[in-house]
């Protein structure tokens, strides 16, 4: 690759030239003019090829782009004469692949022509699929070329090269071209390619056999139904393939017909989380006719990934709080597309099998009935998974609607919400459901309904979800990888590991009371640990977790090893004096505390009463299958005074101890100890709840950030119709204040 001209000016001396080809090109140059619905706003054009540089020179008079240009023989790019003309910017000689992905991604349009034609069928496809490649979405691709094998040097005396292939007019309308023109003088056609037609790129099927002349290339046109004109421009949208046409000559697929200039759609993406439905999303936009503009509204995400993804992309990513479903109307976004027609979707649909036209069409259906506020896509709803949690909802809610209820042009009568719509910001710019969905082929895949075992960006969406957000959440009852019951059922997937026993009540009132320590530095205390499972889930959700303690009277728990180091057991009986010096040389004090052990009252009390004091300011004190309480064979009974049950009981009622008239804390416990010494307890270590579930009661320390009592009280507002005592207690208070 040699650079020969760097922005304007020779950057190597040019020899006096050499004897260079007067032939003349047949390509039609003026269609460059009519590629950008803009044509007035700055533009970057290659031109491949330029050989004379009579493009460079249309372009410049024309439409006054910068043109850069790159010829593959070396005695074209010395052309001192027309560099002085400050025609080309910058020029190289060299093959126009080895410019590289990077700076052919900078063009706006890339100019083939009369370049394909001198190429071997393979190269010739490798150059388009090279270029079609690294076209930005919305650049576009225009090549020239004969559309039958054109013996060179008969028609075109001095030209350099000979001609090495023909190309049907059909294998170029098989790349679905945005803008055609073909000339009938010449049989020379001019088509303008967008990115999309990379997908396509195998149908591209040049000829190498000279016997295809140009009669030849005309009857092949004759048979796509259109024909040669010196003076048409055809604009063609590319169509949907279509099973109707079987005998169309391009195998099976809608003959090519002259339509309108596609719309101008910003399509606005709402996501959170989502990486792969998403791009896939993107891709397939990109290469839509009629795209403008893609925006995505990103709702708080916090995946890595994703966020590295949006680097990466030449579209607006706006980073919002999460706003949830209404984030399009209530972001202010669409205020800045420069566009009227905007389409709304989630990031979970698969538009891969949409027809290229779905934006043309949707907008002509919406221009014919504008009262319906927006039109949708419909949804695929047939092989959902058996064991997918959707498959009944789906034949319930979805098919049944879609199969039966029609409108008008064969509207399916379902209102829309957040699944792609186009939507008239003249007409509708707030959230609202309402509308149509569009029939077969526009028919999007909603991802989630295939979904049985959520994994990758899924997983982590659904385990951040905030709130009711997500209806594939409250279907599956998606429990978060990371919470008591999700990591419960991993680690029941294991093999190998230690056992653990709880009810499955107790899994979600460990994650309401765990999830404030989740990744904080807690010393948490388990007593009966049994098989030592616990100990090693509570290791999993307590990442940053300073030392898990667990305790069990029985020898064998000695056995027990961890290759955790935070976890430690100790064997003996919690509620004596030497295994207590244990545990407290172990930690002086915890956050969390567990009693799993005899679950006897006398027990229950006793390790209540010894270990509370060393929980923590705002730690938690879990005393679990206290069914036993009631039990008479564990000391316990519904209507026994003496009951573990009874002292918690007991317990509750000292939250409100600041309102007793008659009685003290320690009166209350005169059945289980003197009262003088549970005052003492009591007014060391103040509670701040105590909290009842099925066969648990949880006891929360009070702490200075949250104390135990009423507090101040607060009194807001100034108009007092029914009682205005209120307003001179807040007046005393002020007085108090000062």
């Amino acid at each position: 690759m040699k650079h020969i001209v760097r922005d304007y000016e020779q950057i190597i001396e040019i020899p006096s030239p050499p004897e260079r080809f007067v032939g003349n090109s047949v390509a039609f140059k003026g269609i460059v003019q009519h590629v950008f619905a803009e044509p007035s706003r700055p533009r970057q054009v290659l031109d491949i090829g330029f050989g004379m540089g009579r493009l460079g020179r249309h372009i410049k008079e024309t439409a006054h782009w910068h043109v850069d240009g790159i010829d593959g023989f070396e005695d074209t790019c010395l052309n001192a004469p027309l560099f002085a003309e400050a025609i080309y910017r910058n020029v190289w000689h060299g093959l126009a692949q080895d410019l590289g992905a990077e700076r052919l991604r900078e063009y706006d349009l890339v100019c083939l022509f009369d370049v394909i034609e001198h190429l071997p069928a393979v190269q010739a496809r490798e150059l388009l699929a090279t270029l079609l490649g690294a076209l930005g979405p919305r650049a576009r691709l225009v090549v020239s070329t004969p559309l039958w094998f054109w013996p060179q040097g008969q028609l075109m005396p001095g030209d350099l090269e000979e001609h090495l292939i023909g190309i049907p007019a059909s294998s170029m309308m098989r790349l679905r071209p945005h803008l055609f023109h073909i000339s009938s003088r010449y049989l020379v056609g001019t088509f303008v390619f967008g990115p999309e037609s990379l997908a396509r790129i195998e149908r591209f099927q040049p000829i190498e056999d000279p016997a295809f002349d140009r009669q030849a290339g005309e009857a092949d046109l004759a048979g796509l139904g259109l024909k040669a004109d010196d003076t048409l421009y055809v604009v063609t949208p590319p169509q949907a393939h279509t099973e109707d046409a079987p005998n169309s000559p391009l195998e099976g697929e809608e003959p090519m017909s002259a339509t309108p200039t596609p719309p101008r759609v910003t399509v606005i993406i709402n996501n959170r989380d989502l990486l792969e439905w998403p791009r896939r999303m993107v891709e397939k936009l990109e290469r839509m006719p009629g795209v403008a503009e893609i925006v995505i509204l990103d709702n708080g995400s916090s995946y890595r990934p994703l966020m590295a993804w949006y680097r990466t992309i030449p579209h607006r990513v706006l980073f919002l709080e999460n706003l949830g479903h209404t984030a399009p109307w209530t972001s202010g976004v669409l205020d800045t597309i420069a566009t009227d027609l905007y389409v709304v979707s989630d990031p979970d649909l698969d538009l891969s099998a949409l027809p290229d036209d779905t934006l043309p069409y949707l907008a002509g259906l919406l221009e014919r009935h504008p009262t319906l506020g927006k039109v949708g896509l419909s949804l695929a709803t047939e092989g959902i998974p058996a064991d997918s949690p959707y498959r009944e909802h789906v034949a319930k809610y979805e098919r049944l609607p879609q199969e039966r209820a029609t409108g008008p042009e064969g509207l399916i009568a379902m209102p829309v919400d957040t699944t792609f719509a186009l939507h008239d910001r003249r007409v509708l710019r707030e959230y609202k459901i309402c509308g149509m969905r569009a029939p077969a082929p526009y028919v999007a895949r909603h991802e989630p309904w295939h979904v049985v075992k959520p994994e990758g960006d899924f997983a982590y969406y659904l385990d951040h979800v905030e709130g009711r957000s997500s209806s594939y959440r409250d279907f599956t009852r998606h429990v978060k990888s990371d919470s008591v019951r999700g990591l419960y059922a991993a680690y029941a997937q294991e093999q190998g590991q230690k056992v653990s026993t709880k009810w499955d009540s107790y899994l979600d009132v460990y994650e309401d009371a765990y999830r404030p320590f989740k990744h904080e530095a807690v010393d948490l205390l388990e007593i009966g640990v049994q098989n030592g499972g616990s100990l090693e889930i509570w290791s999993r959700y307590f990442p940053r977790a300073r030392t898990l303690t667990g305790c069990d009277i029985n020898p064998r728990c000695a056995g027990l090893q961890y290759a955790d180091p935070r976890v430690q057991v100790i064997v003996g009986n919690a509620n004596e004096q030497a295994t207590f010096q244990k545990i407290a040389a172990r930690s002086p004090a915890f956050d969390i505390i567990v009693d799993d052990g005899s679950h006897r009252t006398n027990d229950v009390i006793s390790s209540f009463l010894t270990y509370f004091p060393l929980l923590k300011p705002g730690g938690i004190y879990i005393a679990e299958d206290m069914h036993c309480a009631y039990w008479e064979a564990y000391g316990g009974g519904v209507l026994n005074d003496r009951s573990c049950a009874a002292f918690f009981r007991r317990l509750m009622d000292t939250v409100n101890s600041d309102h007793f008239r008659e009685a003290d804390n320690g009166s209350l416990f005169q059945a289980f100890l003197p009262r003088a010494q549970m005052n003492a307890f009591l007014a060391a270590h103040p509670i701040l709840s105590v909290a009842a579930h099925d066969s648990m009661f949880l006891v929360r320390k009070a702490s200075p950030a949250r104390p135990r009592g009423l507090g101040t009280e607060i009194i807001v507002g100034d108009i007092a119709i029914a009682d205005d005592r209120v307003l001179r207690t807040r007046e005393a208070m002020l007085k108090k204040a000062a």
